[in-house]
Formats: structure tokens, C-alpha cells, sequence
């Protein structure tokens, strides 16, 4: 059954399984639209792991807004009773809006879900400009976003590269093939349908990967290319106790695995992430150091 049949299905059957459960009430809180498809992830989850204890009642909350900032400053003030349920937005927010966002080190990572790889995408053209020498407009999803870090990559190596921030990767995509802008940045199953039809055609893919025969960015000598996907985990606030925290993450790595989620991943060209505790702690580490990496010399027209 294709995944768009069953959101509203599992939308309800979380609920159904929520308020069946009589453990104590612990908020799993999503920090984006719950239109995403992503949001899918952690509704999927919810309902596995109602359905796997008794203890604890999980039930699924949105608060969008500030790049996901609102979501995780509420799971600040309240560590006993939440969980993040997030993306790699959460390590560059702050970087760049250190005064209105939440603190990265009150956090400890439960699960890392699943990294999502961003693709390339033109109309006008088959690859970049081998001689790099011919202007060109590349569209993100927003300023300062993990789309823009991507084209800035792509601008190391095509200096004469313009990039075009827009509210949303569906903007930029409708002014790609209209013939506004020669790139765009996005998600793959955003743009599969028109490289399935021949009406777009795919530059390159981050990630290590190829994807629907698609070359990696890395391949064609674009810098960090390889690291720079939207990764989804889950994370705590650092003062839950050892003993909650360590059921939150048995319970939330054993939704991970179930066939519903893996399938919500897959049908997103999500690739999914399977790490032991120790590996968890060091792809966090890692994740705080690239992103400060790659923000720190970036100045933001705010």
C-alpha cells in the first residue's frame, strides 16, 4: 500500500493505540509542518511503540516554527516528559540565531532514524558547467537552511554560481521548470515524479550514494558533499534521568525497526540508520562539529 494511503490510517491508529494506553503521558514533539512526509516517521513510530508497552503514552505534538527551535526549547523546559523528534536543522539553528534558539549540549541523542539525501536538479541542463566559467542561479529551500550549506558547497567549486533562497523547495521547484532558475536543491521524492517522466534531469546527489542512477555530488568534486544529508533522530533533554532515558531509547530503537517506519523511510529515499549507544554519541559529536564548520564563516542577510 503506497505510503499517502496510509497517513490517515496510521494518523488514527496512533491515536486509537494512544488512548488504549493507560502508562504515563510522554510527548514526542515535531518541530516542522505536519503536512511533511517526514512527520510520517515519528507518527509511525508512535503507533509501534504504543503498541509495544504499556508503561508510557506516547502521543504525537507539533510545535513548528523558529527552524525548530520552539520544539526543542519546549523539551528544555520540560526533560521528564519529552522527547525531540527532529532533523539537522536542529544543529544549525543555532548557529545562527545562537540568542533565539535552544542549546545544543542540554541534549542527549536517543535514535538517529534515517539520512535523507539531497538532490540537484535542472531542467535546462544534464551537469554543471565543466569549465566553470558560465553564470548560474541554484534555488534553496531558505537562507541559511541545510539547502543553502549544500549550494555553498556547489559555489566553492563554480564560483560564478548565484544562489536564490525561496520559502520552500516547492517554490524553487516551480521556477525550475518554469525556466526562472537553472538548479534547485531538494528532496528526491519531491523531484521523482518529474525525473521518472524526463521532465527534469538529476545533477547530483548528496549523500555516499547513488540514487535512481544519479552520481554523487562528492563524485564531481563538490566538499562535504557526502555529509551534508538531513538526518531525522530522536534526542532528550540531557537532565531526564539515566533510567527514563535509557527506555526511551530501547522503545524508540525498537519502532525504528518495525516494517511501518522502515517502509515511511524507504518510500522517502531516507536511508536508514542502525547505531549502537556508543555510535549514536559519536554521530552527534560529529554532527555538531560539521555543522559549526560549515556555518561559521557564513554571514546571513537577517
Amino acid at each position: 500500500m503506497k505510503l499517502k494511503y496510509l497517513i490517515a490510517i496510521f494518523a488514527l491508529a496512533t491515536s486509537i493505540s494512544a488512548n488504549a494506553n493507560d502508562g504515563k503521558s510522554m510527548s514526542v514533539i515535531w518541530p516542522y509542518s505536519v503536512s511533511d512526509p517526514p512527520a510520517n516517521y515519528t507518527r509511525f513510530a508512535i503507533d509501534e511503540m504504543n503498541k509495544a508497552q504499556s508503561q508510557y503514552n506516547f502521543i504525537f505534538e507539533n510545535k513548528p516554527g523558529a527552524g525548530s527551535a520552539i520544539a526543542a526549547r519546549h523539551v528544555e523546559m520540560n526533560p521528564q516528559n519529552t522527547v525531540l523528534s527532529t532533523s539537522t536543522a536542529f544543529f544549525i539553528r543555532p548557529n545562527f540565531f545562537p540568542n533565539d534558539s535552544h542549546n545544543v549540549s542540554n541534549f542527549v541523542p536517543l535514535v538517529p532514524q534515517c539520512a535523507n539525501p539531497m538532490l540537484v536538479i535542472s531542467k535546462k541542463y544534464k551537469t554543471f558547467d565543466k569549465n566553470k566559467q558560465a553564470a548560474f542561479t541554484i534555488g534553496t529551500s531558505g537562507l541559511g537552511d541545510t539547502t543553502y550549506l549544500l549550494a555553498l558547497q556547489i559555489k566553492e567549486q563554480y564560483p560564478n554560481a548565484v544562489i536564490v533562497p525561496y520559502k520552500s523547495t516547492s517554490d524553487a521547484l516551480i521556477d525550475v521548470i518554469s525556466g526562472q532558475i537553472d538548479f534547485s536543491v531538494g528532496f528526491v521524492a519531491a523531484f521523482e515524479q518529474y525525473l521518472d517522466k524526463g521532465d527534469l534531469h538529476g545533477i547530483g546527489v548528496s549523500g555516499k550514494k547513488t540514487v535512481k542512477g544519479i552520481s554523487t555530488l562528492t563524485s564531481q568534486g563538490i566538499p562535504y558533499a557526502d555529509e551534508i544529508v538531513i538526518t531525522f533522530f530522536t534526542a532528550v533533554n540531557k537532565d531526564m534521568s539515566e533510567a527514563t532515558r535509557k527506555e526511551m531509547r530501547e522503545i524508540v530503537s525498537t519502532a525504528a525497526k518495525s516494517n511501518t517506519v522502515q517502509e515511511a523511510y524507504r518510500s522517502q529515499f531516507c536511508d536508514p540508520l542502525d547505531m549502537t549507544e556508543k555510535q549514536t554519541q559519536d554521530w552527534f559529536a560529529r554532527q555538531i562539529y560539521l555543522w559549526n564548520k560549515l556555518t561559521k564563516t557564513v554571514k546571513l542577510d537577517k
